[in-house]
């Protein structure tokens, strides 16, 4: 599994089709599909709305 993701965070293209629904990962189950979803649509939130400011 972790290599499948790893190809998504490389590919935006895959990532899209991922996101949308339109690309399925062999050997995962809908619940797990659902849940990376969920986590990468929350982490894609977290970084919008948040600022991240280095001690300088």
């Amino acid at each position: 599994m972790k290599e499948k993701i790893q190809t998504l965070l490389k590919d935006n293209s895959l990532m899209d089709q991922f996101m949308q629904g339109r690309l399925q990962l062999e050997g995962i189950s809908s619940d797990q599909l659902h849940a990376l979803r969920n986590v990468i649509t929350n982490s894609k939130h977290s970084r919008d709305n948040y600022s991240f400011w280095g001690w300088g």
